[in-house]
C-alpha cells in the first residue's frame, strides 16, 4: 500500500491534474477528529499566496460527506473516484483559501487492545508550512507500547507534541515539506477503562473496608446479652440502665430481691467490670460502667 501511495505521489509531481491550480500553499493544515466508532472526521485548511481561479486536490482514500468552502461559503467543485482515492476539482472560484470537510471509515484498525489510526499526505504542490493535529476519542490515551512487535514506538514520527483540552488527547506535528515528500504517521491508542488493571486497587479497597469493620467491631461496647448474664443479673442491670446511678437499697425495691441477693449480684457484676460500687454511709451506690 505504501508503494502504491508513493507512486501516486510521484504521478502528482510529474503529471499534475490539468487546470491552473495554486502555485503553492502558504499553509496546509489538517485536523483529524477520531471518534470512538472508528470514524475519522477530517478538516483541511489551505491558504494560497494569491487568488486562484481553479483548484485540484487528491484524497488517497474515498471520503464521505464531502463539503468544500471558502471563508464559510460553498464553492463550485466536483469530486470523482480515481483509484485508490478521490479527485476534487474546483473551477471559476476566485479564492485565496479553501476548507475541505469529509470523513473516512477505514483509517482506524484494531489490533488486540490497541486501536491504530494511520495515514499519509503527499506534497505534490510546494508547501511553506504543513501542520497536522490528531484528536483521540474521549476516554482514550496513547498506548504505552507499539501496536506491533516490530513497532517499538506508540506513535510515529516520534517528534509529535502531545496535548489535551481537558477531555481528549491530541498529537501535533509541524513540517516544512519538500515537493514530492510523503508525510506518514500512525498513532496507537487504547481505552483507559478497558486496558488499565484496577485489580490491585480493588483488593486494597476491599482490605481497607474489612479492616475498618474489624476495628469498629473491636472498639464498640458489647451489648448486655454478650456478657452472658443470667435472669437476675439482667433485671438488676435493667434498673441501672434506667437510672445509671442508684443505691443497692433501691435496686432491691425495684426488683423485689432481698438486699443480700442484690449485694451478691452487685459484687459479681463489679468483678466483671460492668458496674462500680461506692460506699455511702451504711449502703452502696451502684454506677453502671457499660
Amino acid at each position: 500500500m505504501e508503494k502504491a501511495l508513493a507512486l501516486v505521489a510521484l504521478l502528482f509531481v510529474l503529471c499534475p491534474v490539468m487546470g491552473a491550480g495554486p502555485a503553492k500553499y502558504l499553509e496546509y493544515e489538517v485536523y483529524l477528529d477520531v471518534q470512538e466508532n472508528n470514524r475519522v472526521y477530517e478538516t483541511v485548511n489551505l491558504t494560497f499566496p494569491e487568488v486562484v481561479d481553479s483548484f485540484n486536490y487528491y484524497l488517497l482514500h474515498p471520503a464521505g460527506n464531502l463539503t468544500i468552502l471558502s471563508e464559510g461559503l460553498a464553492i463550485d467543485c466536483t469530486a470523482k473516484r480515481v483509484s485508490p482515492g478521490m479527485e476534487i476539482s474546483c473551477e471559476n472560484i476566485s479564492v485565496s483559501s479553501i476548507q475541505l470537510y469529509y470523513e473516512f471509515a477505514g483509517l482506524v484498525k484494531q489490533n488486540g487492545p490497541f486501536y491504530v489510526v494511520s495515514d499519509q499526505y503527499v506534497f505534490s504542490t510546494p508547501t511553506d508550512e504543513f501542520y497536522i493535529r490528531i484528536m483521540l476519542p474521549e476516554g482514550y490515551v496513547v498506548s504505552d507500547e507499539g501496536f506491533l512487535e516490530q513497532e517499538s514506538e506508540s506513535y510515529n514520527p516520534t517528534d509529535a507534541i502531545q496535548g489535551t483540552d481537558g477531555r481528549r488527547i491530541s498529537l501535533t506535528w509541524k513540517r516544512e515539506p519538500k515537493i514530492g515528500e510523503i508525510f506518514s504517521f500512525y498513532v496507537s491508542y487504547e481505552n483507559v477503562s478497558e486496558t488499565r488493571d484496577y485489580s490491585a486497587l480493588m483488593f486494597f479497597l476491599i482490605g481497607l473496608a474489612v479492616l475498618l469493620v474489624v476495628m469498629q467491631y473491636l472498639r464498640r461496647k458489647p451489648t448486655l446479652k454478650e456478657y452472658g448474664l443470667n435472669e437476675d443479673e439482667r433485671k438488676v442491670l435493667d434498673v441501672l440502665l434506667k437510672e445509671n446511678r442508684i443505691s443497692q437499697k433501691k435496686i432491691a425495691r425495684e426488683t423485689g430481691f432481698s438486699k443480700a441477693h442484690v449485694s451478691r449480684i452487685a459484687k459479681n457484676l463489679e468483678s466483671r467490670g460492668l458496674i462500680e460500687r461506692k460506699r455511702i454511709g451504711r449502703t452502696y451506690e451502684v454506677v453502671l460502667k457499660v
